[in-house]
């Protein structure tokens, strides 16, 4: 329960909100200062309901287990040991490979008809024949969102639609670098009015926020994935912004990215979609991510 409180700093008396939290067997206060007076009812109440929302954040259990951080965790010191043996040639074919390949899946994912082969020949320059303008302009358009994100050192609304305008350049004309002014319906999930979208995505990016500083960057990258497509924030490009969203935390903290593939389209969407309909928590998303990039691991042999 959040509560008013004093707090002395340097001998000067403080109003603050206090609440006690769990930290695994510790239970420790954590405090937002005020000020030297309570401000208005109506004020307090606003500072009160960002606070409570903070709290959830720290107060949402973990859901990876032990032995699955205990796996990723020998997926990046392999990875990152790999690395380093690679000529500055061979890191730049890796990172070719492993863009070529996430450009292909996500965005096959949400129907290019592109090939590996035609996204590679995109990425060298050239315009493959009888393949709509629409995919090529997307598999460019990775490219550059890929590298555009990679120069970020936090995450928030504004980089988030930035991104959506890299992604979607040449292809959405409509709510480009937006939040959408239209209801959408994805399935059987029908996502919040658009004119709850901006509160909502206020409220995910303090979850982030708070959530960053105690869970796993995969688990931290799974859930936002979850909360963010569950939002639909976009009229359209949300899986493919939210699959480059989810990877941020990972590139950020040193592990390969989470590739989800085309072949496998079906179980990513059931593991969402049991989400959406109440019939799961994160933690069959989770799961389903974690196989998948074990799986990933194995292939590349960082694992």
């Amino acid at each position: 329960m959040v509560y008013i409180t004093k707090i002395k700093v340097k001998g000067k008396e403080y109003f603050a909100l206090a609440h006690a939290v769990r930290y695994g067997s510790q239970v420790k206060r954590i405090s937002k200062y005020i000020g030297k007076a309570l401000p208005p009812k109506a004020e307090l109440e606003k500072i009160k309901a960002k606070f409570e929302s903070e709290i959830r954040a720290l107060e949402e259990p973990e859901l990876l287990s032990d032995e699955q951080k205990a796996v990723l965790e020998k997926i990046r010191e392999n990875y990152l040991i790999h690395l380093k043996k690679l000529t500055p040639n061979d890191l730049e074919k890796l990172e070719e490979y492993i863009l070529t390949n996430f450009t292909y899946n996500t965005n096959a994912i949400e129907g290019s008809k592109l090939t590996i082969a035609d996204v590679m020949s995109v990425f060298e320059g050239a315009t493959p024949e009888r393949k709509p303008l629409r995919d090529i302009y997307g598999a460019k358009n990775m490219r550059t969102a890929y590298n555009y994100i990679k120069t970020f050192r936090s995450l928030s609304q504004k980089r988030l639609l930035e991104l959506h305008k890299t992604v979607m350049q040449d292809i959405l004309a409509t709510d480009l670098g937006k939040y959408r002014t239209v209801q959408v319906f994805i399935g059987k999930h029908v996502p919040p009015p658009p004119g709850k979208v901006l509160r909502l995505m206020k409220d995910l990016f303090t979850w982030y926020r708070i959530a960053g500083k105690k869970l796993h960057p995969f688990e931290l990258g799974c859930k936002f994935h979850v909360k963010f497509e569950h939002i639909h924030p976009f009229r359209d490009g949300n899986g493919r912004v939210g699959r480059l969203v989810m990877n941020f935390p990972l590139l950020k903290a040193g592990f390969p990215l989470v590739d989800i593939t085309f072949e496998d389209r079906p179980n990513y969407y059931r593991a969402l979609e049991q989400f959406h309909a109440g019939e799961s928590d994160m933690k069959g998303f989770i799961d389903y991510a974690f196989e998948t990039y074990v799986k990933m691991a194995k292939e590349r042999r960082w694992l």
